[in-house]
């Protein structure tokens, strides 16, 4: 599966939002967890969430994963 710019770039984005927020909260970003919830996506798109870089998922049917 190759690498999709756009939810690599979105990713990218949410991150650093997290990270400015957890600066304005006075928490280190480092201790901010992003997990990112594949409930009604496909295993295509969950695997394409994990190339991306978003390695921790939520899904309540982990026989999808």
């Amino acid at each position: 599966m190759t690498n999709d710019p756009r939810l690599e770039a979105n990713l990218h984005a949410v991150l650093e939002k997290c990270s400015n927020a957890a600066r304005r909260a006075g928490r280190a970003p480092a201790s901010i967890r992003l997990v990112g919830v594949t409930k009604y996506f496909g295993v295509e798109m969950a695997q394409r969430v994990a190339e991306a870089g978003c390695l921790e998922l939520g899904e309540n049917r982990p026989q999808q994963l």
